[in-house]
């Protein structure tokens, strides 16, 4: 029996020292360890590496003898001081991914194209512009035959079918052959045009095959 109690004695001092030596590791070994590290340059990840170990330890003993490591010892320490190199570094960056202003281009106006030549659609007589020149086409040819222009002149035609048949107004002169004017009977329809800048005599006819050979021509005089 006494040797029983001799080994519970022996146990209880020898867990006593390893108490004891568990606690100096904590309370002197490892902040003087900080201490030596944080001179020597030691940098955040190692005291943060340090604390994560205490806190095990701390939870282990506690998990026996409740209370016995203090609550305020434990914790992770961060060292929130930045290397001024670093700092330096992200200035720079930033300033670089700062947006640049984008360069205005000078846009160069294009001159407005000419007016192309337009046929409108059928219109009511009524509806003429007053400004225009009306010419009527038939069988027996246009009336009247000729009209007169100024060189470069804004011209408008209003062109009418006198009869049941279809026509079609055109210039012989080729600087002309975008002006032309399809017309079904009893049709009246517009066209307006710049004429030319060349002064003369411009012949137009009836591009319906056998209107021409009948008489449905005119002259157009550009002075």
């Amino acid at each position: 029996m006494e040797a029983f109690f001799r080994s519970l004695i022996a146990v209880f001092f020898i867990g006593l020292i390893v108490i004891g030596i568990v606690l100096f590791s904590i309370f002197i070994i490892v902040p003087t360890g900080r201490l030596v590290d944080s001179k020597k340059g030691a940098t955040s990840t190692d005291v943060v590496g340090e604390n994560t170990n205490t806190n095990s330890i701390s939870k282990i003993l506690n998990s026996f003898i409740p209370g016995l490591v203090p609550k305020g010892s434990e914790g992770v320490q961060t060292n929130n001081n930045q290397n001024p190199q670093n700092q330096e570094t992200l200035q720079s960056g930033q300033q670089n991914q700062e947006v640049q202003p984008t360069p205005q281009v000078e846009q160069i106006s294009q001159p407005a194209p000419p007016t192309q030549p337009y046929q409108s659609s059928p219109i009511m007589e009524k509806d003429v512009p007053s400004t225009a020149i009306k010419l009527s086409v038939s069988a027996e040819g246009f009336s009247p035959d000729t009209f007169t222009v100024t060189s470069k002149q804004k011209v408008t035609l209003a062109i009418t079918s006198g009869d049941e048949q279809t026509h079609v107004f055109k210039f012989s002169d080729e600087s002309l052959s975008d002006v032309a004017v399809g017309l079904g009977p009893k049709e009246t329809r517009t066209i307006e045009f710049f004429a030319p800048e060349k002064p003369g005599s411009y012949e137009f006819y009836c591009d319906v095959p056998g209107h021409k050979g009948r008489g449905e021509t005119g002259t157009m005089t550009v002075k």
